[in-house]
């Protein structure tokens, strides 16, 4: 697995396999194909943040905290948002 930056700044991941085949002549040439795997990524740490999120719950977390980790979490999977939460009375 690896990531991508492609022309349009747009960070793509990526898995690749390829397996080696020789020629008649003796040389070496690999047969592969790359897959474009960005949404099974995303859909796994969307999983990972949620299963987290319920974890923190059933350990009862304070909720200022698990607000917090919450937050946090949300901004490393979506990098261009700022996530808060205003708690009024």
């Amino acid at each position: 697995k690896y990531r991508r930056r492609m022309a349009d700044g747009e960070t793509r991941c990526f898995q690749s396999r390829a397996m080696p085949r020789k020629l008649p002549d003796g040389s070496t040439v690999w047969d592969g194909v790359e897959t474009d795997i960005t949404e099974h990524v995303r859909n796994e740490r969307l999983l990972a943040w949620e299963r987290n999120g319920l974890e923190l719950i059933a350990s009862n977390t304070p909720f200022q905290k698990l607000l917090d980790e919450l937050m946090r979490s949300l901004e490393q999977l979506c990098p261009d948002a700022i996530c808060s939460v205003l708690l009024m009375d």
